[in-house]
C-alpha cells in the first residue's frame, strides 16, 4: 500500500507539480525579461536625452568662446588705439612743455599718469625719452604764474 501511496505521489509529482513549477519558473523569467527589456529601454531614452542635451551645452559653450573671442579682439583694437592716442597726446604736450621750458604741478600730476597707462599698455621708448625730459622742467604756478619750489 506505501508503495501504491509513493508511486501515486510520484506520478502527481511528475504530472502535476514539476509543470506547474516549470510554468512558474516560466513567468518568472517573463517578467524579469520585460523588466529587463523596460530598464534597457529607460536607459537608451536617457541616454539619448543626455546627448542632446550635451550637444546643446556644447553648442552654447562654443557660441560662449566665440563671443569671448571677438570681445578680447575688440579689447585688442581699443588697447592699441588708446596707446595710439595717448602716445599722440603725451607726446604734443611734452614737447610743448619742453619748447615753453616749465611744466605746472598740475600739468606734471595729468601727464605723469597718462604716461603710467601709457607704458603699462606697452608704450615706446620715443615718448619715454620725452617724459624723462618733461619730469626734469621747473615746475611753475599756474594761477600765479610763479615758480614752485
Amino acid at each position: 500500500m506505501t508503495n501504491y501511496i509513493l508511486q501515486f505521489i510520484l506520478q502527481l509529482f511528475t504530472v502535476a507539480i514539476i509543470p506547474l513549477v516549470k510554468i512558474w519558473f516560466d513567468n518568472s523569467n517573463k517578467q524579469i525579461a520585460e523588466q529587463f527589456e523596460n530598464l534597457s529601454k529607460e536607459v537608451k531614452s536617457t541616454q539619448d536625452r543626455t546627448e542632446k542635451q550635451l550637444d546643446r551645452v556644447s553648442m552654447e559653450v562654443k557660441n560662449t568662446q566665440d563671443k569671448v573671442d571677438e570681445v578680447t579682439q575688440i579689447g585688442l583694437q581699443n588697447r592699441d588705439s588708446n596707446k595710439s592716442i595717448m602716445s599722440y597726446r603725451l607726446h604734443t604736450e611734452f614737447s610743448e612743455a619742453i619748447e615753453r621750458g616749465f611744466t605746472t604741478s598740475e600739468d606734471l600730476s595729468e601727464l605723469s599718469g597718462l604716461y603710467k597707462s601709457y607704458a603699462e599698455i606697452g608704450g615706446n621708448g620715443k615718448i619715454e625719452t620725452l617724459f624723462n625730459r618733461f619730469k626734469t622742467l621747473p615746475i611753475k604756478n599756474r594761477r600765479t604764474n610763479k615758480w614752485s619750489n
